[in-house]
């Protein structure tokens, strides 16, 4: 079919209220033309372009972004990128934003997309600006942040891409906001609240039967978060029933893609390879990566619970590592974990180990680099208040060194004069001697401060990451390869993140303090406590026995789960932590550990509580470690070895 052919007969479509209800076949305006293509588009990428080529008129500044985003949307990446060149500064920026996260680089998108929103509120204070392009932008910047698990950012972004659509007049964009709060809210837990956007949505007036269908979708997203598989099979059978019904082949494609996913919830694997295979087929049209890609790992799902073990392990391989890792690492890890316990309950037990490994190591590097980024920002905000402790506490110095110069200047005059003024001079140098001392135990207070600001953390007044290793640094140089000889414990607050999301950065620095001091509370004076980075706090024990470790593991989650955290709003919550720890040497063999060595594996075992459902406790009691090797070994598969029972473990729970 041509692509007049296909404008023409999409005109028809759209007159007859097939795709967008009340539009007339004529083309009103310029936004008005870019409007209905951003609609085909969501079901039929290609015809949009083709249908932008055939469009009457002079390209003005929308046109110019639109084409570049029609193409993104259509797959075609390097017209999209020769297309930049026409975009103004606030679109080219958010165009390159757009491939970049396509492309699954989404730091750099981030970076892109807040320069774009810069130009964007430049240009707004100065007048009317391109409204569709300021929603396009918070829309996005909505899903990256929804991609870095930042759900109150998420919300704020998609609040102000709803505000742009209400300036438009678009119940379509103002629904798919509205279904995207919904969402967002239910991650958080907010049951009315995402109900009520959800509402708010069905309710707009002027929704055509597929914007309806793509918040029926999302009803079913939430009723998924909250397990009410009823309601969400209902949404999604209303969902393609109102897709099939205009031709809607992207809204039918994505109700099939989340009804394959509730069939395997519902262990109705036929139903669910019925529903994922008639996706696979329609993506060619839509032209989304991501569908194919969750398409593909229910359809391997599916096959495993049916027994078709070939069919999906070839699923699998067409997924692949390299498609597989264009998905947040939260997403994979849920991924690896499904098809983990998929792989188990049909006694597959390699694939079951294999992909079990698998997301432990994933959740490993994801907890790793979140410990790093944390502890970048802890350093660089502990440099600044050091740096601002510092400049105060040297100005401080300066004005001493300055009193003490006086001080010394008026001495050596006073002596000078003693010859004739012995009694007042001995009087007035005994004054100012006093003074000198005094200013000279002035600086060396100072100093000491000084000294200490560089050892705590700010906010907890723990110490911190970098006194910590130099204490341990130090005892690696006396005692050697035993450097790890003591009591070692590592804790982790629950649920921390959510704690942000819910309480802001503000509740989540009082409960890092509240949950510092309860700690110092329980240690001695001959224990290191610091605040290890994040949510994670270190406590290393020089003397200290098995047996009053678990005593201290138990002690410590009592402490912090007991009274609530009140919060300066009025506010207060609980908080419970998972821990790992041990006492080192390890039985039976008394094997040597550096410091290093016991720290990384303690956080094994605090890996292990996490596993275990958070709110408890792990320790190593003992460990087969005859030499180097079977300690390299047990360190490569902890989790094995815990089976294996190469290591013993013990789990705690907060006693009643």
């Amino acid at each position: 079919m041509s692509a007049m052919s296909l404008l023409g007969r999409w005109l028809r479509r759209c007159a007859a209220g097939l795709l967008v209800a009340g539009l007339a076949p004529a083309w009103a305006d310029e936004g008005a033309d870019m409007d209905r293509l951003r609609r085909l588009s969501e079901q039929r990428p290609a015809a949009a372009v083709d249908a932008l080529r055939q469009l009457p008129g002079d390209e003005g500044a929308l046109r110019h972004w639109m084409s570049a985003w029609l193409l993104v949307k259509a797959g075609r990446v390097q017209d999209a990128q020769r297309a930049l060149g026409k975009a103004d500064e606030a679109a080219g920026l958010y165009l390159r934003a757009l491939l970049a996260r396509r492309a699954g680089r989404e730091p750099v998108a981030v970076e892109l997309l807040q320069r774009a929103l810069g130009v964007h509120a430049r240009c707004a204070e100065r007048g009317p600006c391109d409204e569709r392009l300021g929603y396009e932008m918070w829309w996005l910047r909505a899903h990256l942040h929804k991609h870095f698990e930042e759900i109150g950012q998420a919300l704020f972004a998609q609040q102000q891409a709803l505000a742009a659509a209400r300036r438009l007049g678009d119940p379509a964009r103002q629904a798919d906001s509205l279904g995207h709060m919904a969402m967002l809210h239910a991650l958080r837990d907010e049951r009315e609240a995402a109900q009520q956007q959800l509402r708010s949505a069905l309710a707009l007036p002027g929704l055509d039967e597929v914007a309806q269908g793509y918040v029926q979708v999302n009803v079913a997203i939430v009723a998924r978060l909250q397990q009410d598989w009823a309601t969400q099979g209902q949404a999604l059978e209303r969902a393609l029933q109102l897709a099939q019904r205009h031709g809607a082949e992207g809204l039918a494609t994505l109700a099939r893609v989340n009804l394959a996913d509730h069939y395997l919830q519902r262990r109705k694997p036929q139903q669910a390879r019925t529903a994922a295979e008639a996706a696979l087929a329609a993506t060619a049209q839509v032209n989304s990566p991501a569908l194919q890609r969750s398409l593909r790992h229910n359809l391997s799902l599916a096959l495993i619970q049916l027994r078709e073990f070939a069919a999906a392990r070839a699923q699998m391989a067409l997924l692949g590592a390299s498609n597989e890792a264009a998905e947040p690492p939260r997403a994979r890890q849920e991924m690896l974990r499904e098809r983990a316990d998929a792989w188990a309950l049909a006694t597959q037990w390699d694939d079951a180990l294999r992909a079990y490994h698998a997301e432990r190591e994933l959740a490993e590097s994801v907890q790793r680099d979140e410990r790093e980024g944390q502890l970048a920002d802890q350093q660089a905000a502990q440099a600044k208040a050091r740096q601002q402790a510092q400049l105060a506490l040297l100005r401080e110095q300066q004005a001493l060194q300055q009193r003490t110069l006086e001080n010394q200047q008026a001495l050596q005059w006073i002596f000078a004069l003693a010859a004739a003024l012995v009694g007042i001079g001995l009087t007035l140098a005994a004054l100012l001697w006093a003074g000198s001392n005094a200013a000279h135990r002035r600086l060396r207070h100072n100093q000491a401060r000084l000294q200490s600001l560089a050892d705590r953390d700010p906010l907890t007044q723990l110490l911190n990451r970098r006194a910590l290793l130099q204490a341990l640094a130090k005892k690696g140089d006396t005692d050697g390869l035993n450097s790890g000889a003591g009591g070692w414990l590592m804790l982790d607050i629950d649920h921390f993140k959510a704690i942000n999301d819910g309480y802001g950065h503000a509740g989540g620095d009082q409960v890092l303090q509240a949950v510092a001091q309860r700690l110092a509370a329980q240690v001695r004076s001959e224990d290191l406590l610091a605040r290890w980075g994040g949510e994670e706090f270190l406590l290393h024990m020089p003397t200290v026995s098995a047996h009053e470790l678990r005593h201290v593991a138990q002690r410590l989650m009592r402490t912090l789960s007991g009274a609530p955290i009140a919060l300066d709003d009025g506010r207060s919550l609980r908080v419970t932590a998972s821990v790992g720890f041990g006492v080192f040497p390890l039985p039976p063999h008394a094997t040597p550990f550096t410091w290093e060595r016991a720290v990384n594996w303690v956080d094994l075992a605090l890996y292990t509580a996490k596993h275990a459902g958070r709110a408890c406790a792990v320790g190593i009691v003992s460990a087969n470690l005859p030499d180097a090797t079977a300690l390299a070994q047990i360190e490569a598969d902890f989790e094995g070895a815990a089976h294996a029972a190469r290591v013993q473990l013990v789990q705690l729970r907060v006693e009643a």
